[in-house]
């Protein structure tokens, strides 16, 4: 009942959207992320450390009469590892597919919008030799967004981590005494920079 309850609405949102006008948009981003600075894994210097991201993004944003404007995106994104402890060798690239659904809010002063993704991650590489490393991740990115012309805008925007990219539970280091039990959640923050092209 609960599955054919999800069927329903997705159908629903989906028809929902075919029936907005919808515009095209190219948006590129890049920052420094971070991982595993606050999770308990972080005190075992599991994964602790910093990459560089980079992302390609294709949107479609459907336009409604309200100030919230629902978008659908698929993209490509790379990791470029400068250093991350227990993981790929420093200079070394983790790419992904990202798949983001995302909404804007639109405010009074009509240059200038907040923004929420929530990006699902597919690795499209080869996993790396370690148990933690996950074939899919999840954020939420939020994010204000300010409008610089016809056709443009640039974001700044920061990931909160809802499923992580490397994960393992009830780990514990072989050192005297042992430490204790402790769970590998890796969180992403950081802050990402974008320019985003509107087609009309």
């Amino acid at each position: 009942m609960k599955k054919l309850f999800c069927i329903i609405s997705f159908v629903i949102f989906v028809r929902s959207l075919a029936l907005c006008q919808s515009k095209s948009e190219l948006e590129i981003a890049t920052g420094a992320i971070f991982f595993d600075q606050f999770g308990t894994s972080a005190q075992y210097d599991s994964y602790n450390g910093y990459t560089w991201q980079s992302d390609i993004s294709f949107w479609k944003t459907f336009r409604t009469e309200k100030s919230i404007q629902p978008r659908i995106g698929i993209g490509y994104t790379f990791f470029w590892v400068l250093n991350i402890q227990n993981s790929s060798s420093p200079g070394t690239y983790i790419s992904y597919i990202p798949i983001r659904f995302g909404l804007d809010y639109q405010l009074k002063n009509r240059k200038i919008s907040f923004f929420s993704n929530i990006s699902n991650y597919i690795l499209a590489t080869d996993k790396e030799p370690i148990n933690e490393q996950k074939s899919f991740y999840s954020n939420l990115d939020l994010g204000i967004r300010i409008k610089t012309g016809k056709h443009w805008s640039l974001s700044l925007s920061s990931p909160i981590t809802l499923l992580p990219m490397y994960y393992n539970e009830g780990i514990t280091i072989l050192t005297n005494p042992p430490s204790p039990e402790y769970d590998i959640w890796v969180e992403n923050v950081g802050l990402m920079f974008g320019l985003k092209y509107r087609f009309d």
